[in-house]
């Protein structure tokens, strides 16, 4: 069953083809964004959630604070809660929306649930990892309620050049509850600007192709 508006698919593939990235506001309906919301806080508040590292694991992973300094508790699809499952479900329907009209040959979604303490960030980087270049589309849905200008953690999206020097910013977005961004892993250079006194929260994942 598809829980998400066939507009909004059509607005996230068109963008997602034109500029690259793309975003929705009310990606979910308000009962699974706000269970999956209890979720995260949940696993959070029992101390379930470790320090994120920069690279793959098992090959060149390891913890760079002065990178990047959230917390991430991986999802596993074999041990899915309901409300995860509708999530993976909803991905699922966009991966073979994106496959249909763009032809991309995605194949599997993996992602985590994902927390910056106040202060914390991520600077700018690309998704994929260079040692296994197989992240295609990142996915990010949040769930910052009653979140404001003046609460940070923004997520800095700069313009389409392939280089790390590249200051050009393209936008800057408000990572507010039920907002769904999307982008193209290897080509989207990005950063998660500092929260200033809240926790942000979110599912990050990335739709991926096996070659």
């Amino acid at each position: 069953m598809n829980l998400i508006e066939s507009d909004k698919i059509n607005i996230l593939i068109d963008d997602l083809a034109e500029k690259g990235w793309a975003m929705v506001d009310d990606f979910l309906p308000l009962e699974i964004a706000n269970a999956l919301k209890k979720e995260l806080n949940d696993e959070y508040e029992k101390g379930e959630f470790d320090p994120a590292g920069i690279g793959k694991k098992g090959v060149d992973w390891q913890l760079r604070p002065e990178i990047r300094s959230d917390y991430v508790k991986w999802l596993q699809p074999n041990e899915l809660t309901e409300f995860q499952q509708l999530y993976w479900n909803q991905i699922d329907n966009f991966k073979e929306a994106l496959n249909r009209e763009l032809y991309l040959s995605l194949n599997n979604f993996e992602g985590h649930f994902a927390i910056y303490p106040p202060k914390s960030f991520y600077t700018k980087h690309l998704d994929n990892h260079k040692s296994a270049q197989k992240r295609f589309i990142s996915c990010i849905l949040y769930f910052n309620q009653d979140w404001k200008e003046e609460d940070g953690g923004k997520l800095r999206i700069y313009k389409q050049e392939n280089s790390i020097d590249n200051d050009k910013i393209e936008t800057d977005i408000l990572p507010i509850f039920n907002r769904f961004v999307c982008m193209r892993s290897e080509l989207i250079w990005h950063e998660v600007l500092p929260s200033e006194k809240r926790n942000r929260m979110s599912i990050t994942g990335w739709l991926r192709r096996e070659i």
